[in-house]
């Protein structure tokens, strides 16, 4: 039990990335969702698979994204590339994390009914494809129109945002962004992903 004058937070960075407000506004009723988080293996990181390393910032925003009411899982891969394969209700949600990357991915691909989110955690970038307002056919080409709007985001840094906003919870004695109950139940997935993939294996 955490004592009521203590606050208490946990470091889920991405949850402060500044895409992620604008994301919460544009996404309603997703019908497919891809979270892609690979980079190169680092050597620092010892004693801990992908699935903690990194999915579990992906895990994180998925579950604070999306409203969720049921969800089932289904996991491939090892220790070093993993790939979860959510259904949010009906909505397929895949995640994949990998260290043998030879190059640094942080990507999240949403689609509704009538467009397409594309968002980069890295740039701090979303764009929105709109679908084709016409179709033609000139000779045997088809072609077609369509939109694409890039949106306004107010780049900051997350670190530098995520410690502001811990400091602001313990001067006003409110509850941190990313409670321990939240944690817990990343983690909870994280050890459900690692029995699919031995499962798996």
């Amino acid at each position: 039990m955490i004592p009521d004058d203590l606050t208490v937070g946990v470091g889920h960075i991405e949850r402060f990335n500044a895409i992620i407000p604008e994301l919460a506004q544009i996404i309603k009723h997703p019908v497919y969702v891809e979270i892609n988080r690979h980079n190169p293996g680092s050597s620092r990181i010892v004693g801990t698979s992908i699935i903690e390393d990194l999915m579990i910032h992906d895990i994180d925003i998925l579950l604070n994204l999306f409203p969720i009411q049921e969800w089932s899982l289904a996991c491939s891969g090892n220790d070093d590339v993993a790939t979860a394969l959510f259904t949010l209700d009906t909505c397929p949600a895949i995640l994949t994390a990998s260290r043998k990357s030879s190059k640094k991915i942080r990507r999240i691909y949403i689609e509704e009914e009538h467009f397409t989110v594309e968002g980069d955690y890295m740039a701090q970038e979303i764009y929105i494809h709109r679908k084709p307002g016409r179709f033609s056919i000139d000779g045997e080409r088809y072609s077609q129109e369509s939109t694409i709007e890039k949106v306004q985001v107010n780049k900051s840094e997350p670190l530098k945002k995520e410690l502001k906003t811990f400091h602001r919870a313990v001067r006003d004695k409110k509850p941190f962004t990313v409670t321990p109950q939240q944690a817990l139940e990343n983690m909870v997935i994280c050890e459900r992903i690692h029995e699919g993939i031995h499962r798996a294996g």
